[in-house]
């Protein structure tokens, strides 16, 4: 009974249509409904699930090509495994059901592989989840084209070794590189703008390693007989395959595609396996002229029998490309005589190989199992064609899926590695070379433990012995210059401030420890910075300055600037500092609070009236008034010389140097005024003034009656007395 894969995965994944199908696996368009993208996931085929062995390195390898993270590596997105569904669920109207699961029918009498029935329903199939790519396969492009133009196939051949160089630093060896596990992407815009050829992406890895362990021999229908024109001469002779193993692979791609034709061709994969290890492939110039001798160098060194005439990694087979594109020749090594050797046991090797297939009905030798694979009465052929570049069609290899991880074995049991052994003498001989293998790997590792171990305690206590630095003098110099000089030692720092009346603020008074002494290196010092004296004197010369000025001054001598209060004063403008609080001059504690003291420029008018004309004026210029006069005379019953009036009154606040007009009598109408004493140049310019107005009023009194206008004169402040202010 034919079994179904469900159409929903783990409750994520919806499956569509089967975008591809090989001996391997079988691959379908889907999509991650979870995160929203199209994937493909491949479906490993149900005769493969069938075994144990199978199926728990298909998991393992495929989570660890997960970790393969690179541009030209298809992306590993996930893992997991399903139970097939039965045909019936699909008639009966199951909706969970989609197409069938491809099943390989024996072609062959006595072929092992079978389909899955029924019973087999409960067996859990793997499958891999992947980025889901849109282009086309380097094998479908070559079977179009033949050739590819010399950049494209440089540039190609560039990728797949960039995919590989980072494999190999991984710890992951493809071990299939073909035309048809290389896909060659569709031309973006970044391509067009940078005028460089598609991009490819390297796929399949992690299928390979277990197909090596579970298949048949190298003939075997849809195992590796695909991929055998571009296997290396170690993989056909069944040795232990190294980076080197896919540095040839690219070799055989890089052939093809300069020359339209692999090296190697024949009606048999073992055929081709026996060319592999013997023949020497003419250079790709015989067949496409214009293929110059730099890569021709290049593609015949990677194409060298033995492993150590090839190039020895991926970066420098990449490196010799990319010269040999701008037409620098890179020579191959010349094969020594031990690579020679090597040739010829190669050829002795395919000699004996074909002979043995005649004799086995065209099978190979399975130097895996140390036996041959069951008779068949015909050779199995290459099926798939590919075009030259001269038009001709012979076969191509059956696409297929692979990988490689050489630390898989590790992670098996006997049991699994030896169940479907067919000589139990040769898994005997395997397992006793494993056992000494595991022996000396591990006294290896045990000297190596011991000598890691007696290394660390010696160093562990050297590096504990402390080291003792000692306190730099820092004294007198600037906070930051200290503390540099401090960390410069290897000390950590700690700061507190101090007063000093000889160390200036800001400047360092002493460390503890002391400057001299021995400490540990990072241990902690103590730095005292200072604030200047404790107690301060504040300055005498901060009257006529200007607010701003005098806060500026106090903070920098480490006070604090208060609070401000305004007073008459009769000279210092308005907003400008008179005094401050506590008095200038006077000490105060070194962050004490010193107010200030500011004049509102106005001063305040004293009383006059009842005065005599000189006391009037020496009293508004005096040196706390300094306010202008101007004097009026008129007759009153008031004495003469009398102040009877004044234009401000008493107390009032004026502003500085304003006028004041003060009327002075002259006694009742029609006395005669003698003069009085005058204290001051200013009075006595008045006295005079108004003596001769007096006199003048005298002279014509027949004319002016008496209360006429009042006479006027005026005094100002002496400029003495301004000084004064």
């Amino acid at each position: 009974m034919n079994q179904r894969v469900p159409r929903i995965l783990d409750s994520r994944y919806e499956l569509h249509d089967v975008i591809g199908s090989g001996g391997m696996a079988t691959v379908y368009a889907a999509e991650d409904t979870r995160l929203g993208r199209q994937v493909a996931i491949k479906v490993l085929r149900p005769e493969h699930a069938k075994d144990p062995t199978f199926r728990a390195r298909f998991q393992r390898e495929a989570e660890a090509v997960a970790s393969l993270n690179h541009p030209c590596i298809v992306a590993v997105y996930d893992t997991g495994a399903f139970v097939p569904l039965d045909e019936d669920a699909r008639e009966d109207g199951d909706p969970q059901a989609t197409a069938p699961m491809p099943a390989l029918r024996p072609e062959l009498e006595g072929d092992p592989t079978v389909a899955l029935d029924a019973g087999d329903g409960a067996e859990q199939v793997p499958y891999i989840v992947m980025e889901r790519l849109h282009g086309t396969t380097l094998k479908e492009l070559l079977a179009e084209q033949g050739e590819l133009s010399l950049d494209d196939a440089v540039s190609y051949a560039e990728d797949i070794l960039d995919a590989l160089a980072y494999s190999h630093e991984h710890g992951v060896i493809h071990r299939d590189i073909k035309p048809a596990n290389v896909m060659v992407l569709e031309r973006d815009e970044e391509d067009e703008s940078l005028g460089r050829p598609s991009r490819i992406k390297v796929m399949d890895f992690g299928i390979a390693r277990a197909l090596t362990e579970t298949a048949t021999p190298l003939t075997e229908t849809h195992t590796i007989m695909g991929t055998a024109r571009y296997i290396a001469p170690e993989q056909a002779r069944g040795a232990v395959v190294d980076a080197r193993t896919d540095l040839y692979s690219v070799g055989v791609v890089l052939y093809q595609m300069l020359a339209g034709r692999p090296p190697f061709d024949g009606t048999t994969s073992v055929e081709v396996a026996g060319q592999h290890l013997t023949e020497r492939p003419e250079p790709p110039s015989t067949h496409r002229p214009e293929v110059s001798q730099a890569l021709d160098e290049v593609v015949l060194t990677a194409l060298q029998k033995t492993r150590a005439d090839r190039f020895q990694s991926a970066e420098d087979f990449r490196w010799a490309l990319d010269n040999a594109a701008r037409g620098l020749v890179v020579r191959a090594p010349g094969a020594s005589a031990d690579a020679a050797g090597a040739h010829a046991g190669g050829a002795g090797a395919a000699a004996a190989g074909l002979a043995a297939a005649a004799a086995y009905g065209g099978r190979a030798p399975d130097p895996a199992a140390g036996g041959y694979g069951p008779d068949s009465t015909s050779m199995e052929t290459v099926d798939d064609p590919y075009t030259t570049a001269t038009g001709e069609q012979p076969q191509l290899e059956e696409a297929g899926v692979s990988g490689f991880f050489p630390q898989a074995q590790d992670e098996y049991t006997e049991d699994e590695l030896y169940e479907n052994e067919r000589n139990e003498a040769v898994a005997a001989r395997r397992r006793r070379r494993t056992a000494w293998k595991n022996a000396i790997l591990g006294l290896v590792i045990l000297l190596l433990a011991a000598t890691a171990a007696g290394a660390w305690l010696y160093y562990s206590h050297e590096l504990n012995k402390p080291v003792y630095v000692d306190v730099p003098a820092v004294r007198n110099v600037s906070q930051d210059q200290a503390e540099e000089s401090l960390r410069n030692e290897g000390l950590k720092v700690t700061v507190t401030k101090d007063y000093d009346d000889s160390i200036p603020s800001g400047s360092a008074i002493k460390t503890d420890p002391r400057e001299g002494t021995q400490v540990e290196k990072d241990s902690t010092v103590t730095l005292v910075v200072s604030e200047g004296p404790a107690n301060l004197t504040i300055p005498t010369d901060f009257a006529g300055q200007s607010e701003a000025y005098v806060r500026s001054q106090l903070e920098k001598m480490g006070l604090v600037a208060g609070s401000t209060k305004t007073v008459h004063h009769p000279s210092i403008p308005a907003g400008m500092v008179v005094d401050t609080d506590p008095a200038q001059g006077q000490q105060v504690a070194n962050g004490s609070t010193v107010n200030l003291v500011l004049s509102d420029g106005k001063v305040a008018v004293p009383q006059l009236v009842g005065l005599t004309r000189d006391q009037a004026v020496a009293a508004l210029t005096d040196k706390d008034v300094l306010l202008s006069t101007q004097i009026e005379t008129e007759h009153s019953s008031q004495p003469a010389g009398t102040v009877i009036r004044q234009s401000a009154a008493a107390e009032t606040a004026v502003a500085q140097g304003s006028t004041i007009t003060i009327t002075v009598s002259q006694g009742p109408a029609g006395t005669t005024r003698t003069a009085s004493p005058t204290p001051s140049a200013s009075a006595s310019a008045a006295q005079e003034q108004e003596d001769a107005q007096q006199d003048s009023s005298d002279d014509s009194e027949d004319q002016t009656p008496a209360g006429d206008a009042p006479q006027t004169a005026s005094a100002t402040p002496s400029p003495s007395a301004s000084r004064r202010g």
